[in-house]
């Protein structure tokens, strides 16, 4: 699991150096957009997520909590205004669009008032279906195409707008194809599919029995404006005979003083900040983990030119000489090999550490 945390730039606007694009990612620089965050017109690229196209232009403070006003970073909860209503998400959901006008949710100061968030249209619908699939990753892809062929119909939801889970940032090999690779096929493949329907934007979030599940699907938080003739929001009570759960792993953080601050980051939303989106996460990176995923994110991050101040993980044997060798290119400042882990971090000067428990 991992963590990114900052500890020199958590001032009270959030801002830090713009200019953090590198090369790469999944976004489609042919297509830019303009949006707007607080009043401040901003551009990012199709592809983009609000949080990845904000932290893009500098800003890694986007939110606070309700209670104790605490800043919060990528997952922070933000408004969006379109056609005069005011809706709220999550940042790291919100799919980019040209247009966009969103703000934060929750004032530093408690006597600020924010404008309250109109759920719009609620659209009910029963459905059912023979196998149901959550999560589009890996598994999830093989489980519906084994389903497809036995001639089952199959539903596959998908929480992002994208569908392809870890294979959206990790580097790797599925069936001699590289995963973007395998990935775009097994899609191609099931959406061929008449007895296949792969829903994006959709959550699954109540179940009874696994016979009964209610889905959410947010069906216009990707349009510029609202068309009338949709919901904004759609439920789907499906009844199942089979559900099969493909979500993947759950990553635990280290705990640690002031470990939600923005900036702290796990391995996933760190990989998909620099291979998916095309974002750096900080100007000097520390990474630190107790597993060998850590090493998942190195490559990634040197491949990008991104300089990684320091290292700390577990020694493993296969992965000690291509460290010592970007010590030598100078990718690595320095890097201590131990499973020993801190009781305390004290990294004064540092602006983000990675930890993967």
């Amino acid at each position: 699991m991992a963590r990114i945390w900052p500890f020199t730039l958590r001032h009270i606007t959030g801002r830090r150096a713009a200019g953090q694009r590198i090369g790469g990612g999944m976004i489609d620089r042919e297509r830019p957009l303009a949006f707007r965050f607080n009043g401040e017109l901003l551009h990012g690229y199709a592809g983009d997520t609000l949080a990845s196209a904000l932290l893009a232009n500098g800003h890694l403070t986007l939110g606070r909590s309700a209670v104790y006003r605490r800043p919060r970073g990528l997952d922070a909860t933000v408004l969006i205004e379109r056609d005069g209503k005011v809706t709220s998400v999550r940042a790291n959901e919100q799919e980019l669009y040209d247009g966009l006008v969103a703000r934060r949710a929750v004032s530093i100061f408690p006597w600020i008032k924010t404008a309250v968030a109109d759920p719009g249209e609620v659209e009910h619908v029963h459905d059912h279906t023979d196998v149901l699939i959550i999560g589009s990753g890996p598994k999830g892809l093989r489980r519906a195409v084994l389903a497809a062929e036995s001639r089952a119909d199959v539903m596959l939801i998908e929480r992002d707008f994208e569908p392809g889970g870890r294979l959206l940032y990790e580097a790797g090999s599925y069936s001699g194809l590289e995963a973007a690779d395998w990935r775009a096929q097994m899609i191609t493949h099931l959406k061929a599919q008449p007895n296949v329907r792969l829903y994006p934007r959709t959550t699954a979030i109540a179940e009874d029995g696994r016979a009964s599940v209610l889905l959410e699907e947010r069906v216009q938080d990707h349009l510029p404006e609202i068309d009338p003739a949709l919901p904004v929001r759609r439920l789907r009570y499906i009844r199942t005979a089979k559900t099969e759960l493909a979500t993947g792993q759950e990553e635990i953080g280290f705990v640690f003083q002031n470990n939600d601050l923005p900036g702290i980051f796990d391995l996933k939303t760190a990989l998909s900040l620099v291979r998916r989106y095309a974002v750096q996460p900080g100007e000097r990176i520390v990474l630190y983990g107790n597993d060998e995923i850590i090493y998942a994110l190195v490559p990634s991050l040197i491949e990008a030119g991104v300089p990684i101040t320091s290292l700390r993980a577990p020694p493993v044997s296969r992965f000690i000489p291509a460290i010592a060798s970007s010590r030598r290119a100078g990718g690595i400042t320095s890097a201590v090999l131990s499973c020993a882990r801190p009781a305390m971090i004290r990294c004064s000067g540092i602006s983000i550490l990675i930890a993967t428990p």
